[in-house]
């Protein structure tokens, strides 16, 4: 499968909307620390299995079931849904935020599901962090 990791600076919009139309599927609260999530910290602590996360598995006709790892962080703790398990949400619709602080939004694909953008595959191959604000393209489903 394919991964993209969304890390938001304390200074960033810090509501998260769903990446793809889909049923939320099931949510999974799973307790941990609270490490930042900046880069050098990443570097030095494995802060996306360690740190406090909700993963949602969000069921799509066009791009199977995508994890929606919601991770906390420093100052970070807390995470509101605004919707429900069993919920169908629309592309792009709000579905939650973290409370304050950096935090950071893991998206597990499945294999062969999607095929991101020739600029987000750039600046991963540099190890760059790359902008992308609410409406970004990140990529396509291939078939």
């Amino acid at each position: 499968g394919a991964i993209s990791i969304h890390r938001l600076a304390p200074q960033d919009y810090h509501r998260f909307h769903t990446p793809v139309a889909a049923r939320v599927a099931s949510r999974v609260p799973l307790e941990g620390e609270l490490w930042t999530v900046n880069p050098v910290a990443v570097n030095m602590v494995d802060v996306f299995t360690e740190n406090k996360r909700t993963i949602s598995y969000l069921e799509s006709d066009v791009f199977g079931t995508v994890a929606f790892v919601s991770v906390g962080a420093h100052m970070v703790g807390s995470m509101e849904f605004t919707a429900e398990e069993g919920a169908s949400v629309d592309k792009g619709q709000d579905y939650g935020f973290f409370m304050f602080g950096g935090s950071t939004v893991i998206c597990v694909w499945q294999a062969g599901r999607i095929k991101f953008d020739s600029d987000l595959m750039a600046k991963s191959q540099e190890s760059t962090e790359m902008l992308v604000k609410m409406g970004t393209s990140l990529g396509v489903c291939p078939s």
